[in-house]
């Protein structure tokens, strides 16, 4: 099933297509994005790793980001390390995460609701949960 998800570039908005089912997405295409949309990757329950690389310019994360990935077992946030503000959702309902490393997102001041809940396997430490905590609105 294809999906699409908006991401800008410098203000200027752009489409990514991509298909639900699949196991894997190249990401490439989203080299220089400063902002991601809603929805990115939203419910693709085959992937069960993703290189988010091509993320590094980026400094806003809408709602939703791998939203319903439930097969999805490690993610290396370290791509991420400019963002500061990330929307609802963010990676709500991952069960397969079972381990995370929120560092790289020291930049983060803000974040919405359902961060990271519904992520049955994972454990976080009472200094995420706290980290989590100071950041949400």
């Amino acid at each position: 099933m294809k999906r699409t998800f908006q991401y800008w570039i410098n203000e200027e908005e752009r489409t990514f297509e991509y298909d639900r089912e699949a196991p894997t997405i190249d990401l490439s295409s989203l080299k220089g994005a400063t902002e991601i949309g809603s929805f990115f990757l939203y419910k693709c329950k085959n992937i069960t790793s993703l290189d988010l690389s091509p993320l590094k310019n980026v400094k806003k994360i809408g709602s939703g980001f791998l939203d319903g990935c439930t097969a999805l077992t490690s993610v290396d946030l370290s791509p991420l390390s400019n963002v500061k503000l990330i929307g609802k959702w963010f990676l709500y309902e991952c069960e397969g995460l079972t381990s995370l490393d929120l560092s790289p997102l020291s930049k983060v001041m803000i974040i919405g609701d359902g961060f990271l809940v519904r992520c049955r396997r994972l454990t976080l430490t009472p200094e995420q949960q706290q980290w989590i905590k100071e950041r949400q609105i």
